[in-house]
């Protein structure tokens, strides 16, 4: 991202791998099955992210006092989650085809970008920088506002 220069070659050089990619994605199954699929792997990925509130959450449900507070709190964040995902989806579909020009010319843009954020962030969690900021963070921030991800 940060040399674009390298950047063509490694592309240049992963092409036949992309296009046996393409070929395999082309030519994956579709369905209900698929769509399951695609969603237990979206939530692997969104784990990091959802983790603290949906642990809460199961937290609630494995004390075993109301299963029927657990269950709720499960399925609002559910549909919160599948509310986000849906507005962003349809909200922006159209929006994104009309603008599909300056999208591409401001990645062009942003690719350098964030290359020296994903260096500076990777270089700051290697000498655990993160630790010192949460840190701060903890000293600064009202208790309420620390304790929000787990008091709802």
């Amino acid at each position: 991202l940060v040399l674009p220069g390298l950047g063509r070659r490694f592309a240049v050089a992963s092409a036949g791998l992309a296009a046996v990619a393409d070929a395999r994605i082309a030519a994956a199954p579709r369905g209900i099955g698929a769509e399951f699929g695609g969603g237990a792997l979206l939530g692997a990925v969104w784990s990091p992210c959802i983790g603290p509130t949906l642990g809460a959450a199961i937290a609630l449900a494995s004390t075993g006092e109301d299963l029927g507070r657990a269950a709720a709190v499960m399925a609002a964040f559910a549909t919160g989650v599948a509310s986000l995902i849906l507005a962003a989806a349809y909200g922006l579909r159209g929006w994104l085809r009309r603008n599909m020009a300056r999208m591409v010319a401001l990645s062009l843009r942003a690719r350098p970008v964030m290359g020296w954020v994903f260096i500076a962030v990777g270089a700051a969690l290697f000498f655990g920088l993160n630790h010192v900021l949460e840190a701060a963070a903890l000293r600064v921030l009202p208790a309420w506002l620390v304790d929000l991800s787990v008091s709802i």
